[in-house]
């Protein structure tokens, strides 16, 4: 509802960190609120920069004071499985069981020589 009132809480309550995204879908788009709430923060505790974060929009969370970033580097690929029954879910409805996830040491090595750039 109020996120400088939440931070105040946290920090009250002696969290030592706040993953957020600025209360918007990416962080990206949140950067303005996440300026504000690293201001805020004047080091008491720690704005860690969540959701959509990647090497192409480091610089911006930076910018906006972020240091702590919450990168996945995931990457879909298609499952290995060879049989595959249509139709008939082997897990959650709503996942795909033929695709995975996975973290990929080419946006990590990409995200690693952002952060050093910067």
């Amino acid at each position: 509802r109020d996120p400088f009132e939440g931070l105040e809480d946290a920090i009250a309550l002696g969290f030592d960190t706040i993953l957020t995204s600025g209360q918007q879908a990416r962080a990206e788009q949140g950067a303005g609120l996440l300026a504000q709430l690293v201001e805020k923060a004047a080091g008491r505790i720690a704005i860690l920069a969540g959701s959509g974060v990647n090497p192409g929009n480091l610089p911006v969370l930076a910018a906006a004071g972020v240091r702590q970033f919450h990168f996945s580097a995931k990457k879909p690929a298609e499952s290995p499985m060879l049989f595959r029954r249509e139709g008939v879910p082997m897990g959650l409805p709503v996942a795909n069981e033929y695709l995975r996830e996975y973290a990929d040491a080419q946006l990590v090595a990409q995200a690693k020589a952002v952060l050093r750039a910067l």
